[in-house]
């Protein structure tokens, strides 16, 4: 059985070798689609800077280790990379799938709550790095079967968003929002599941969100 590298987590490992071996292409030689640590972004990045958990000093190794990047240079270099990524072609229409659970912490029970109490004309921030896919049925996996959250995203031609190809013909991208990204909800039905279903519309960000602030403590 083959064990992947100790001094990696395992779902990096993954990305890694998708990458090397052709299956993700984060970019084509004509124009960049993705920022560079698309699947670093994922886990506790994005748990710090919902305010979930910190990154503790073991997390800290790894990150130094296998990636001579500190937390605050990745989010750094991730947010120079979204400035620079090309702008979309086209609009997109993608979805992402929230889950509910019992015992949530405070942080996720104060964002959940936010969500679900969305009424037309409402926006939301995303303080995340808010991963999206453009298949419905790999985002609602994500999402609880009862008192989940489905968003559809409607996303401007002209956004700069990282997208990585997760199937050989690309029609299944993977799509991340730049951090502190802001979304205004145009409509919101609740289904006999009591899961939310939410329309939203993606509002391209000014240069001001790309400081990094002091309140998002690594």
């Amino acid at each position: 059985m083959k064990i992947y590298p100790t001094n990696m987590r395992f779902c990096d490992y993954v990305w890694k070798r998708q990458i090397e071996k052709g299956i993700v292409k984060p970019e084509t030689q004509q124009r960049l689609i993705s920022v560079k640590e698309h699947s670093l972004l994922y886990g506790f990045v994005n748990k710090t800077l919902n305010g979930i958990q910190k990154i503790d000093e073991h997390r800290k190794f790894i990150l130094q280790e296998s990636f001579n990047l500190t937390p605050q240079k990745l989010i750094v270099n991730t947010d120079i990379d979204f400035k620079n990524l090309t702008p979309t072609r086209r609009p997109l229409k993608v979805f992402r799938g929230i889950s509910y659970a019992e015992h949530m912490t405070p942080q996720k029970t104060k964002m959940y709550n936010k969500a679900i109490s969305l009424k037309k004309g409402d926006k939301i921030r995303m303080a995340e790095y808010a991963y999206s896919s453009e298949d419905r049925n790999y985002a609602n996996m994500f999402s609880s079967s009862k008192n989940g959250i489905n968003y559809t995203i409607i996303v401007p031609q002209g956004a700069r968003v990282s997208r990585v190809s997760v199937s050989k013909n690309g029609i299944y991208d993977e799509v991340v929002f730049p951090r502190n990204s802001e979304f205004e909800c145009t409509e919101h039905s609740i289904d006999k599941n009591s899961n939310h279903n939410i329309l939203l519309r993606y509002i391209p960000p000014q240069e001001p969100w790309r400081k990094f602030n002091n309140q998002n403590k690594l």
